[in-house]
């Protein structure tokens, strides 16, 4: 465990995040069916991501392997080529409720709230992510998702905890 938090091991506690947060809606979807259309961010699709045929058969090979990029990258273009994001952060929040034990969903769901326009969700995913299972990776996509929302102070100070939990 870091100075910043509990380890993995621990158990979420609900307690509310530790850095401010712009005004949230209630609820996931709320903020979905609040928030006015914004273009999607672009999917980069790596070289080695599958191609899936179906959204379910996409759903199914992330389950097998939620912390592989690869094959979380493909996820992504299959539902973003549909235009079905709001479908895939419902499939990833039931998932990170069944497996509450395995971060790797929160940052999934965390980087579709992002890439769907939601930032302020993808916000509180990140910080869920950074509490359970801290990496430099997720401190610096949340500084960028903070920029996104006009939010230098915290993406700064995002940065500074990054280097200190290094």
């Amino acid at each position: 465990p870091s100075a910043e938090g509990p380890g993995p091991e621990s158990k979420p506690t609900g307690a509310a995040p530790t850095e401010p947060v712009a005004e949230v809606a209630a609820t996931p979807d709320a903020a979905l069916e609040e928030s006015p259309p914004t273009p999607a961010a672009p999917v980069n699709l790596a070289a080695d991501a599958p191609m899936f045929a179906s959204k379910e058969e996409a759903l199914e090979t992330l389950e097998a392997a939620p912390g592989d990029d690869s094959i979380s990258e493909g996820v992504f273009a299959v539902f973003a080529e549909s235009n079905s994001m709001r479908e895939l952060t419902t499939s990833l929040k039931d998932r990170s409720n069944t497996f509450p034990d395995e971060p790797a969903w929160l940052l999934l769901l965390a980087r579709a709230f992002r890439r769907s326009g939601s930032e302020t969700m993808a916000v509180i995913q990140y910080q869920k992510y950074i509490k359970a299972a801290p990496s430099p990776e997720a401190y610096e996509e949340l500084a960028q998702t903070y920029e996104d929302l006009g939010k230098e102070d915290f993406a700064k100070m995002t940065r500074r905890k990054a280097e200190r939990a290094e």
